[in-house]
Parts: structure tokens; sequence; C-alpha cells
């Protein structure tokens, strides 16, 4: 079996789709239906209402944590995380080569 590279499958695929694209098309269009082609208007004619957004930082609600506050909790709660699993990968490599020694007879 002849492995090909990929780069030279990709091409030989495109051109194949080149060649043959309007098969290809029709037997889509035939199985799925026509796509509606161009953009579709609005039906109504209203303008759209925009609503202005007041960034002031005084009018942040005190019940709801901020954006920082919430990022500051979870970088602390992932920091801890990592120390707490740091021991583990340290000692990983010990225990590993510990149990692989072979027993020597006395």
């Amino acid at each position: 079996m002849l492995v090909r590279p990929i780069n030279l499958k990709i091409s030989e695929a495109i051109m194949v789709f080149q060649e043959n694209g309007h098969d290809v098309s029709q037997r889509i269009f035939t199985g799925c239906g026509r796509p509606v082609l161009g953009r579709q208007r609005r039906r109504d004619n209203r303008e759209l209402e925009l609503e202005s957004l007041n960034f002031d930082q005084e009018t942040q609600t005190d019940d709801r944590p901020s954006t920082a506050g919430i990022l500051d909790k979870l970088v602390k709660e992932t920091r801890q995380r990592v120390r707490d699993s740091r021991q583990f990968w340290v000692y990983l490599p010990y225990k590993l080569t510990m149990q692989r020694r072979p027993c020597h007879p006395c």
C-alpha cells in the first residue's frame, strides 16, 4: 500500500471537485433544495431603537460582584490547586522509578 503525502491528496480532491463541481452542486440542490441567495430585506420599515448605555463605575450595584473580583477569585483558586498538586508531580518520577526497580535477592 502506497501512502501519499496529505498535500497531494488535498490538491487532488480540489481538482476533482473543480472538474465535477456542477454535478455535485446539482445533487446537493436536488437533495436539500436551492438556497435563497442575496440579502433579505427587513419587512417592517421601523427604525432601530438604540439604547444608550452608561459605563460609569459609580452605577455598579453592590449585590453583584465585579468582573475583576470574579477573575481574581478564579486566579486565587487556580493557584491554590496548582500548589496542592505540585507535590504530586515532584514526587511522581521517584515513585515510578522505585516501583520499577527489580528486587535483588539477599
